[in-house]
């Protein structure tokens, strides 16, 4: 597959940030026995009051319902605030 070479300005110079982040998110999933978007969802709830979530499949509804507060994680995740 092909980048463009927009994206490739665009997130190439980033990279070894955005990996950090990635291999935290997959730890505390792992630690927490839940999904990254999970993780995701419950680190951006400590910091906005209303986030907006979209979902391109019907599967996702679920993950974004247990990042709020619904599964696993509850309305915490400790790791989280880390980052």
């Amino acid at each position: 597959m092909r980048e463009d070479s927009y994206a490739r300005f665009k997130y190439d110079r980033t990279a070894e940030q955005d990996q950090m982040v990635i291999d935290r998110v997959a730890e505390l999933a792992e630690q927490y026995g839940v999904s990254m978007t999970e993780v995701s969802l419950a680190w951006l709830l400590q910091k906005v009051t209303a986030p907006v979530v979209g979902a391109t499949k019907r599967h996702h509804g679920g993950q974004t319902a247990a990042g709020k507060g619904e599964g696993t994680l509850g309305s915490g995740c400790e790791g989280c605030a880390e980052t």
